[in-house]
């Protein structure tokens, strides 16, 4: 089980899911490798489900993806959960643990750091690289434990 432990809400206008858990399967196998080799993802329309800014070279060889991942399909069953909370655009980093005592330099998916959104907008790569600067502290905080 994963559980949401921080968020912030403007004006009350999204349900809150703090406290919630969510089962470690409702994020698919393929979902957490995409995260693991593109990191970040945004959708920044959902009711017309188009991708948005989302890398096109794996973080961890820096070779091209074979998919792109600029225009592949949101999962319906995603788009169908923001949809019910009420989210339009999303922005997601995934937040790394990587192990000192393993001997294996991949990282594992820790968590997700989200941003959801009322309204559809474009996501700036500023807002991106932000979030994800975020994210890469909270995973430097998780090492320690």
């Amino acid at each position: 089980m994963v559980k949401s432990f921080a968020e912030s809400i403007d004006e009350q206008r999204l349900p809150s899911l703090l406290g919630l858990r969510f089962p470690v399967h409702d994020i698919p196998e393929a979902a957490r490798d995409m995260f693991l080799l593109a990191g970040q993802r945004s959708i920044v329309d959902v009711a017309n489900e188009k991708i948005g800014l989302s890398p096109l070279h794996s973080k961890e060889t820096g070779k091209r993806l074979k998919t792109n991942i600029y225009y592949r399909q949101v999962d319906p069953c995603h788009i169908q959960y923001l949809k019910a909370m009420g989210v339009q655009s999303s922005l997601v980093v995934p937040i790394l643990h990587y192990d000192p005592h393993e001997q294996s330099a991949k990282p594992k998916l820790w968590g997700l750091l989200v941003s959801h959104q009322t309204e559809p907008r474009e996501i700036l790569k500023r807002e991106v690289n932000v979030l994800q600067q975020v994210a890469d502290q909270v995973a430097i905080a998780t090492r320690s434990k």
